[in-house]
């Protein structure tokens, strides 16, 4: 029964966690921003959610290679890692 409901609770928490971010946040702007990022990456259950970001390092990864390094692509790649790295 608790293993049932733990995505659910993983959410829960991640949506106050996102919640309290968005009230410190410093700007409107950056509220907004902190909202979004925090309910896909904090809201979203943890099955769904480390495949897309894998996925997404992956393709952003292939694109860098393909293009040579150009900037945009190496931007994406370091903040699919980064989005790894942070999403608890």
């Amino acid at each position: 029964m608790i293993i049932e409901n733990l995505p659910i609770v993983g959410s829960c928490y991640g949506l106050v966690k996102t919640s309290i971010n968005v009230y410190t946040a410093s700007s409107p702007v950056e509220a907004v921003q902190i909202g979004l990022i925090g309910v896909v990456l904090n809201c979203t259950p943890p099955v769904i959610k480390y495949p897309v970001l894998c996925a997404h390092l992956m393709v952003s990864g292939i694109t860098t290679v393909s293009t040579g390094g150009n900037p945009l692509a190496v931007a994406s790649t370091v903040n699919a890692v980064r989005m790894i790295i942070a999403a608890d």
